[in-house]
């Protein structure tokens, strides 16, 4: 009697372990075609900044509006984008001119997305900024410098990469 029980069992078994290694290399190389699109997606990521408006909206206050464009390879791993802890500065980066934050906004990322950025100067941020522009005899550059916070969302878990993000940009002569 044991004997014909011992016979069945041993191919059940086989069959069930089959099973399992099937299973586990199928996964393994869903697993691995997921890590590969983050890694492209990582790579290619790129930034660029440009100013879009500059205004004296008032005699004690500017306006200064950017757009930041991300581009990413053909998308396969779902993000989105906070811009985080930007800061401005005199193109040489000796003059500090404020700073500013997008925080708690999340954008979700397409293959070429564009993030509109604005801020108001105001009090001895304007002043300095109008200093460089009487001291400059052609045109101000500034330099832009933050933080773009990635979050991709893989099969497991969401993975979240910081990037820098640097522009300078030339601000227009009154009346241009």
């Amino acid at each position: 009697m044991r004997s014909k029980e011992r016979s069945w069992r041993y191919p059940v078994g086989i069959g069930l372990l089959g099973i399992l290694l099937i299973a586990s290399l199928v996964l393994l190389t869903i697993a691995e075609q997921n890590y590969k699109a983050f890694r492209e997606a990582l790579q290619g990521i790129e930034f660029t900044v440009r100013l879009t408006l500059f205004e004296q909206s008032a005699p004690q206050e500017a306006r200064l509006q950017w757009a930041v464009t991300v581009t990413m390879p053909a998308q396969k791993v779902p993000a989105s984008l906070e811009l985080l802890d930007w800061h401005l500065y005199s193109a040489d980066g000796s003059t500090y001119l404020g700073y500013y934050t997008s925080g708690d906004v999340q954008i979700a990322l397409g293959p070429q997305t564009e993030v509109p950025l604005e801020a108001t100067m105001r009090g001895p941020n304007l002043e300095k900024l109008q200093r460089l522009q009487e001291e400059s005899p052609q045109e101000t550059a500034l330099l832009f410098q933050g933080v773009a916070l990635v979050m991709f969302q893989l099969p497991q878990r969401e993975e979240r990469k910081k990037f820098p993000v640097v522009g300078v940009f030339i601000l227009p002569k009154e009346g241009e």
